[in-house]
């Protein structure tokens, strides 16, 4: 190991992700990436407008269909 190298703290070696459920952001992270070419501002737009609508029409959730 080199000795200038940053160390991982002990706590975080033992910690793992779980796969994201499904019809959660992370979940649509390939579809949000197709919807918006990359754009971080057009993700952020698109994801303040299903949040939004998710809101206004009740159904508390954003999916991949409009409402």
């Amino acid at each position: 190991m080199c000795r200038n190298a940053p160390r991982e703290p002990a706590r975080n070696r033992h910690l793992t992700r779980s796969p994201p459920d499904p019809g959660t952001l992370p979940g649509l992270a390939s579809h949000l990436h197709q919807r918006t070419a990359d754009r971080i501002g057009s993700l952020a737009r698109l994801i303040r407008e299903a949040a939004l609508t998710a809101i206004l029409d009740g159904t508390e959730r954003i999916t991949r269909q409009p409402g």
